[in-house]
């Protein structure tokens, strides 16, 4: 009798790590799957005789959270949030950085990343921004943004849901390669979600979002690039 319930009980451990596994291994998948860019590699394949690609950061339409607020609408919203819990100085210097995150830290950021993580590539060429003489273009347009938050015990990460499409220069109107990112995640990180920034949303967390979609655009373009 005791060996027989051993040899249940044995069986039994054995499908729950089974179980177990399946269950890791299947969410291991969704996360890559999640994360994987895909393009058109053919249509790309000119980009590798190139010396730089020109890249151009784009927030057309772009909306907040999940009541998809218009970017005015939002501003507002946050400037008299800001406002109401500390100051109105500090509301204003928010959207100053803000608007200064927009042009500069976020689009230099994922140039750096996205050129670092290319940067072993032989033919692979750099990414530049606002270089209109260049022969290709990638434009990275971000219509949607949630800035995450930290409550304590409950944290989320910011997100930005975003198409990347590339076309030759002259050619504006036709892409030649469209990739449609929703709801990427940047890392959590205590010093970027401290609560020492509340009310203001965390620029860096937002930043943080294209430090990661910039890896995941060089793992594609790797497939148009030689060793």
């Amino acid at each position: 009798m005791s060996f027989i319930f051993i040899f249940e009980e044995t069986n039994h451990m054995t499908l729950t790590c089974k179980l177990l596994l399946t269950s890791y291994l299947f969410f291991a998948f969704q996360f890559v799957t999640a994360q994987h860019i895909g393009i058109d590699k053919r249509a790309l394949s000119g980009l590798a005789s190139e010396e730089k690609i020109n890249v151009i950061f784009s927030y057309n339409e772009l909306t907040f959270n999940g009541k998809y607020l218009p970017e005015t609408e939002f501003l507002e919203h946050i400037q008299e949030k800001i406002a109401k819990h500390r100051d109105t100085e500090m509301a204003e210097k928010w959207v100053t950085d803000y608007h200064k995150a927009k042009k500069q830290s976020w689009p230099e950021t994922f140039i750096t990343q996205l050129n670092k993580h290319l940067e072993k590539r032989r033919n692979a060429p750099a990414f530049v921004l606002n270089d209109t003489t260049t022969k290709y273009t990638v434009v990275v347009h971000t219509h949607w943004m949630n800035f995450g938050y930290d409550a304590g015990i409950v944290k989320r990460p910011a997100k930005a849901s975003m198409y990347i499409y590339f076309f030759k220069t002259s050619d504006a109107e036709n892409y030649l390669s469209l990739s449609k990112l929703k709801k990427r995640e940047g890392l959590y990180n205590q010093s970027r979600y401290s609560n020492k920034e509340w009310p203001r949303p965390s620029l860096a967390s937002m930043r943080n979002v294209y430090e990661r979609v910039a890896p995941h655009l060089a793992d594609a373009l790797k497939r148009v690039f030689k060793k």
